[in-house]
């Protein structure tokens, strides 16, 4: 049997794992993550319920004082496993299990019936006495610095005065609306042909809106429109469980053999470097991580005749793969095979019509562009490689003063890459042009981006000197943000600032920390917009070998900086 502790770890591996920095953060457990996380431990998913049965019961009552931790703010904090996370996720379990309305203002009692019967308590009686106060607000918020902390954006919050609206915030897809879709796809499979990806998926769906279930109509009406907060989080859930029915050859029902496979390929994006004699553009092949990867798995992939191991190089993706990529590759598609069968049994670069390409979101001025994420954030320049015939579509956006550019396209193939577009308008309701999917991923998600630029920065830390900090540039659809700089862990602002649009702000950055920036405007309904810094002292500065760095290739010499290595 499983103990609390390996739980607890093994849940905070499955939650975080393959998620990029910056990512929003769901708990996203469910009773399949219960019996896949049991399968890693070599135990029973009852075991789950026992464990936190033995952990948090005292005296036929719930006790939460001794999983309570110090706010989060310094860096050797950062990867040390929260001891309350399994207690947290338990919450999100009983939400799960509640029903049909998990999100459609279910009664408080509704929530604790299920929450008692899992601990073996009472369930008419509702919120335990020694949790009434909210007694697990102040784990809520912990876990939400912990996320600060580690890059992450937290998505728990409370609703009203009702503590365990915490926990309802968490739920995407239940079980049965997993069955539903995969019941769906393969009754229209048809219109649904194999490696769509994530917003063609939700764009077919929305078209396909009345023949879904109705919590599923109203789940992708209100969070399966771009903008929303959940949007990102609920496409990637229909997309794995898409992945999963084509990897299981489009199998007509959802058995569970299927619920527990995990195995779905891994998707490539492209990464994009210029020659700096030439100004050739040169493509290679940028895996993903696998999520929920819970145990340490090596994987060899197989391409033209040679092997190559996937590299880390940063949370959520692989380090590049060594082959150049032609532009006949990316117009057809890749599809590479690797050595694992329970982790990802192939790598795929989807055959696309575009690629939006964004500056690396850690280094923004190396001049590398690549697929961090699949939509680009207002007033950031990025890079588009598209075929030619939709040059047109691209001039009407830029017509309708959506985007704009200035240099001209370069011609690789039968493909354009323009290098230097940036988004100017929230104005895109109402807009027609043939590339439905172009119009949805080139227009943002967000109505605020918050850049940060210049300063002295550890590449290995990802963080700033002290005194040495970067200067924060806003760039917004909305007038008159409240810009807050608040330390971590103490909800202490440390400075404030009324900004617009274009506005640059170099704060202090004297004492080292943690940092939230906060860009708020009056109208917002949540928190706003978020940006993690950290700050060190000198005698934190880490030092690396030069294989972590990027190289120029020179015939048979790799040169880093001042390093030349042969081979």
């Amino acid at each position: 049997m499983a103990s609390y502790e390996e739980w607890n770890e093994a849940l905070l591996k499955y939650v975080i794992s393959g998620m990029p920095r910056g990512s929003r953060i769901y708990l996203a457990i469910d009773d399949e993550a219960i019996n896949f996380i049991s399968g890693t431990l070599n135990t029973l998913p009852g075991n789950f319920l026992e464990v936190i049965q033995e952990r948090c019961i005292r005296n036929n009552n719930v006790r939460l004082n001794h999983l309570s931790v110090e706010p989060i703010i310094f860096q050797e904090q950062h990867h040390q496993t929260p001891p309350y996370f399994g207690f947290l996720c338990f919450m999100v379990l009983a939400a799960y299990r509640m029903g049909d309305n998990v999100d459609q203002g279910v009664a408080r009692g509704d929530y604790f019936y299920h929450f008692n019967s899992m601990l073996g308590l009472p369930v008419d009686q509702g919120r335990p006495s020694a949790m009434e106060g909210g007694a697990e607000k102040s784990l809520w918020e912990n876990w939400n610095n912990w996320l600060r902390v580690n890059g992450y954006e937290p998505t728990a919050s409370m609703r009203g005065e009702r503590y365990f609206t915490y926990a309802r915030s968490q739920p995407l897809l239940r079980q049965s609306d997993k069955d539903s879709l995969w019941n769906f796809f393969s009754n229209y499979q048809n219109k649904y042909p194999d490696f769509l990806d994530k917003d063609e998926i939700i764009l077919k769906l929305r078209h396909d809106f009345n023949y879904l279930t109705k919590y599923l109509q109203e789940l992708i009406e209100v969070d399966g429109k771009l903008g929303s907060q959940r949007y990102e989080a609920l496409a990637d859930a229909i997309f794995e469980v898409f992945g999963m029915w084509v990897a299981s050859g489009k199998q007509s029902e959802r058995t569970e053999a299927f619920r527990d496979t995990f195995s779905n390929p891994l998707l490539m994006g492209l990464y994009r470097t210029e020659n700096f004699r030439s100004n050739e553009s040169q493509f290679y092949l940028l895996p993903k991580q696998p999520k929920r990867s819970i145990q340490d798995i090596e994987i060899t992939v197989t391409f033209k005749s040679e092997n190559a191991a996937l590299i880390v190089d940063r949370p959520g993706w692989f380090e590049t793969l060594k082959w150049n990529i032609a532009i006949d590759e990316i117009e057809k598609g890749l599809e590479l095979i690797t050595n694992s069968s329970r982790v990802a049994n192939k790598l795929i670069l989807p055959k696309r019509d575009f690629w939006i390409l964004l500056p690396d979101p850690e280094f923004r001025d190396s001049g590398i562009f690549a697929s961090w994420e699949e939509r680009p954030e207002l007033g950031i320049p990025f890079l588009l490689l598209a075929k030619k015939e939709l040059e047109t579509d691209l001039k009407v956006l830029k017509n309708e003063g959506l985007l704009v550019w200035s240099k001209t396209p370069k011609e690789i193939g039968a493909w354009l890459e323009f290098s230097d577009l940036v988004v100017v308008s929230d104005a895109w309701t109402g807009v027609s042009i043939a590339q439905k999917n172009l119009l949805n991923q080139l227009r943002p998600r967000n109505s605020t981006t918050i850049s940060l630029n210049g300063g002295l920065k550890d590449p290995n830390t990802n963080a700033w000197l002290v005194n040495h900090g970067p200067e924060i540039t806003i760039f917004t659809f909305e007038r008159d943000l409240e810009l807050q700089i608040i330390r971590v862990g103490e909800d202490e602002v440390y400075e404030s600032f009324t900004v617009n649009s274009n506005d640059k702000k170099q704060p202090k950055w004297d004492v080292p920390g943690r940092y939230l920036i906060r860009a708020r405007s009056e109208s917002d309904s949540d928190s706003g917009r978020e940006r993690q810094v950290a700050i060190i002292d000198w005698d934190a500065i880490t030092l690396s070998t030069p294989e972590k760095h990027g190289s120029i290739q020179m015939e048979n010499q790799s040169i880093f900086g001042a390093w030349v290595k042969e081979g």
